[in-house]
């Protein structure tokens, strides 16, 4: 059980969720939160808890009612055809997002909304996590999260610049093997 799993509802606890990328999302800060929330809800199911091998992502996502995207559409992006990405749509209570996978146990949920503020409280909250590093770059903000203890995963929260043509928060999680490779002893 994950640290977020212990303090949600059992009926969400055994639900394991995934989805596709919003398309209408209400900006009260009431409905960014829930957002957040549900975009927590399947990033700790789905990447925190199926990481690194991703063993029954298949059974999981058809039992959301969710489909697999055209590895054609997914290898437009470098980094999923370099290390055999896959990409899945499911819609989870009530909302849409959009899940990303890699053979090298990388994964990332994504949500059509900026909401990386409610992420970040909910984050620090509920796993045993610091601060790591910002990486600030063109249209988007970067801020990664490790492990206060144990092996050095890291946990990503990717947003759009506001005034971006696209409106986006990317939730990321790397394993310790790809995590090391960013943490300074």
């Amino acid at each position: 059980m994950s640290y977020l799993q212990k303090r949600l509802p059992k009926k969400i606890v055994t639900a394991i969720g995934a989805g596709v990328m919003l398309f209408c999302v209400s900006s009260s800060n009431a409905a960014k939160t829930d957002i957040a929330q549900k975009m927590l809800e399947v990033f700790d199911s789905m990447c925190f808890l199926g990481a690194p091998d991703f063993r029954g992502i298949d059974t999981t996502v058809a039992g959301f009612g969710g489909s697999e995207l055209s590895p054609k559409l997914v290898y437009t992006d470098p980094a999923m055809a370099e290390n055999n990405g896959r990409a899945f749509k499911i819609p989870y209570a009530g909302e849409l997002f959009v899940l990303g996978i890699t053979e090298v146990g990388t994964c990332s949920v994504i949500a059509q909304d900026r909401i990386a503020d409610k992420l970040r409280k909910s984050i620090l909250k509920n796993y045993p996590v610091h601060k790591a590093f910002e990486k600030p770059s063109g249209v988007q903000t970067a801020e990664y999260f490790t492990s206060k203890k144990g092996k050095p995963y890291l946990i990503g929260i990717v947003e759009s610049k506001p005034g971006a043509t696209v409106t986006a928060t990317v939730l990321q999680y790397a394993p310790p093997e790809i995590a090391k490779q960013f943490i300074r002893p």
